[in-house]
Formats: C-alpha cells, structure tokens, sequence
C-alpha cells in the first residue's frame, strides 16, 4: 500500500506542478494531482494484481 501512494505522489506532484506553471492555477493544479496520482496508483496496483506469482504455482 505504501508503494502505491509513493507511485501517486512521484507522478502527482510533478504534473500538478507543471499544471500550475502553466495554468497559474491552484485548482487546476489540485485536480491534476488528484487525477494524475489517482491513475499512477490505479495502474500500477493492477499491474501488481495481473504479474503472476511464482510462488504459489510451485508450492503444489
């Protein structure tokens, strides 16, 4: 779970700043950390969901 919200926070913070410096808006800025840090985490959890683990198949 940790790792998720560091994915979020490492894609979101820098598009949020980018947002800002283009927009010169704090709220344009907020939503594009949200959605931005929202679909880094999404993404990345399924790909952790769908990469098979080895582990188990070789237990029995």
């Amino acid at each position: 779970m940790l790792g998720l919200v560091l994915v979020g926070m490492a894609v979101g913070y820098p598009s949020a700043a980018i947002a800002l410096f283009i927009t010169q808006s704090w709220l344009a800025a907020l939503v594009t950390l949200s959605l931005s840090g929202l679909l880094a985490m999404l993404s990345f959890g399924l790909r952790l969901a769908v990469i098979p683990d080895d582990r188990a198949s070789s237990a029995g």
